[in-house]
């Protein structure tokens, strides 16, 4: 009949005689290695790269969630700044701001254990900044 797909046939080699390429066949059991799906590929092992590092929220004293992207010490009296930033939304236009802002007026909106890796730096009584290892 015209438009008919001729019929498919397909040679099934058993288990009991070696493959003409010399592949071997087994049975694969799918739920063993759910657990290692993202450590191994076709290729072998896949590298564990870490996440990426992401600043961590702050809430700003007026309310605004943004980004800490630093912390930032001035030597002339002591006190402590961060730079924030965040995305401003307002009439269908998008802005992305940076402010520097007082320490003192963020509130953590993460566990204290995703501050530990924000940069912090010092600017010193000659304004030059520098990097606080």
């Amino acid at each position: 009949m015209p438009g008919q797909l001729p019929a498919v046939t397909t040679k099934v080699h058993s288990t009991s005689r070696p493959h003409p390429r010399g592949f071997s066949f087994r049975l694969l059991n799918l739920n063993s290695n759910r657990a290692k799906s993202n450590k191994i590929s076709h290729t072998w092992l896949m590298a564990r790269v870490p996440p990426p590092w992401a600043p961590p929220l702050v809430e700003l004293s007026v309310g605004v969630t943004g980004h800490l992207l630093c912390w930032e010490k001035v030597e002339a009296d002591g006190s402590w700044w961060a730079w924030v930033s965040w995305v401003h939304e307002s009439g269908g236009r998008v802005q992305h701001k940076v402010v520097q802002v007082r320490a003192d007026t963020l509130r953590p909106l993460e566990p204290p254990g995703a501050y530990k890796d924000v940069p912090r730096r010092v600017r010193g009584l000659d304004g030059q900044i520098r990097d606080i290892g």
